[in-house]
Order: C-alpha cells, then sequence, then structure tokens
C-alpha cells in the first residue's frame, strides 16, 4: 500500500505527506484502491454520487489517473519488488 501512496502522490502533487495521509484516508474510507484514487483525484462527493447510482467513474479524466497509477505501481513493483519487500 505504501507504494500507491508514494506513486498517487508523485503522479499529481507536491505536497507528499498531506496527500499521502488522505490517500490513507480514503483507502480506510472506501475499502478498494480504484475507489480511494477516484475519490483522491475527482473528490469524495463525487464518488460517493456515482457509487450512490450504482455507476462507475464518470470522468474520463479520473479514469485515466486511476489507471495510470495502477500502471505505474505495477512497473514500480516490477523494478523495485525486493526492495519493496526488504523494507517492510
Amino acid at each position: 500500500m505504501n507504494v500507491l501512496i508514494l506513486i498517487a502522490a508523485a503522479a499529481g502533487s507536491t505536497a507528499l505527506s498531506t496527500e499521502a495521509g488522505d490517500l490513507r484516508h480514503l483507502l480506510d474510507k472506501y475499502g478498494d484502491e480504484q475507489t480511494a484514487l477516484a475519490a483522491y483525484n475527482a473528490g469524495q462527493q463525487n464518488v460517493d454520487t456515482w457509487r450512490r447510482e450504482g455507476k462507475g467513474i464518470a470522468f474520463a479524466e479520473t479514469r485515466h489517473y486511476v489507471s495510470r497509477v495502477e500502471h505505474l505501481k505495477t512497473l514500480y513493483r516490477r523494478g523495485y519488488g525486493d526492495q519493496l519487500h526488504a523494507a517492510g
């Protein structure tokens, strides 16, 4: 999960510690990475509305953001997996 926080924060922000805390809150609230990333990018109110209406991510920009972070997560795990597991 720490890799996801770093990648998400790096993908769209410079205030890493605040952003990581915000993303951690969203992961706890929504319970899955895709929804948390969507809320991080599009706002909790939008995501709550989409979920209530039984819809997926309505904004193309947010779908792209979630996809990009997931792709980067895969690349980081491939390239740095051994170091990530050793760190904790």
